[in-house]
């Protein structure tokens, strides 16, 4: 119910915001034309996931979403972990040289990442 509000209170307040910078600038959007682009641009988003993620099994877009829900869940339930491992994550992504061999037995490598 969370997530439907905040859309709701973020599109409604990106229209808004949208509007109010084009009458500022003095574009002759009406409030109705300027709801009905950001609309648009929301539904092409809708239908370009549907369609990545359905007809080609998701893209780099859904790999880096579903590494974040990840790190979030982390992030939520064992916060002092989530900083270590962004700590190191850091540490060695300066120690690491282009050709991906690491110089820090710390570091951790693997396909998906320094994780």
């Amino acid at each position: 119910m969370l997530t439907y509000f905040l859309f709701l209170f973020y599109l409604i307040g990106g229209i808004t915001v949208l509007h109010w910078a084009a009458r500022r600038h003095g574009i002759p959007f009406t409030i109705y034309h300027t709801t009905a682009a950001v609309l648009f641009k929301v539904s092409m988003g809708i239908l370009y996931g549907y369609i990545f993620f359905h007809y080609y099994g998701g893209d780099d877009t859904w790999e880096y979403f579903t590494k974040s829900k990840t790190a979030t869940d982390i992030l939520l339930t064992h916060p002092g972990n989530f900083v270590k491992e962004m700590l190191l994550a850091f540490h060695c992504r300066l120690l690491i040289p282009t050709d991906g061999a690491p110089y820090c037995s710390m570091c951790i490598i693997s396909n998906s990442g320094l994780w």
